[in-house]
């Protein structure tokens, strides 16, 4: 099902996109603005010696994170999870294995009341992959 934007949000978007001539695919809130660029967009996005985050987080005065698109589902959870690096992300055929190196890298991926995790859930939905995540 195609997201819907807010009017809003599709300023953000159209903003971004002028400001780092990177294609965007996706876009969400939570604690910060995500944006998912399309994959090898990842260099225009961030900018030289990442001058276009910085831009980005004066202007929105909120934390900016960039995730590359990718058709390998492993590596897209990897980069959604940046800078977290976990053991191990394991698909099977109804879940998603995420294996966490620490305690404390657990308790980030997850984040209070879970909210990282339906924001990874809702960004691979996106995708069309509707596997139950598993952090372990």
């Amino acid at each position: 099902m195609p997201r819907t934007y807010s009017g809003e949000d599709i300023k953000i978007i159209q903003l971004f996109e002028a400001l780092t001539g990177a294609e965007v695919v996706d876009f969400y809130r939570n604690n910060q603005l995500v944006f998912i660029v399309r994959e090898g967009h990842m260099g225009l996005a961030l900018g030289r010696n990442k001058k276009n985050i910085q831009r980005l987080r004066e202007v929105y005065k909120q934390r900016i994170k960039i995730v590359e698109s990718s058709n390998d589902l492993k590596r897209f959870i990897k980069q959604l999870l940046f800078p977290i690096k976990p053991l191990e992300v394991k698909i099977e055929e109804e879940t998603i294995i995420i294996k966490a190196a620490s305690s404390q890298d657990k308790a980030m991926i997850l984040g209070r009341e879970k909210k990282n995790l339906k924001a990874i859930q809702e960004a691979l939905r996106q995708k069309g992959c509707n596997k139950k995540i598993i952090v372990e």
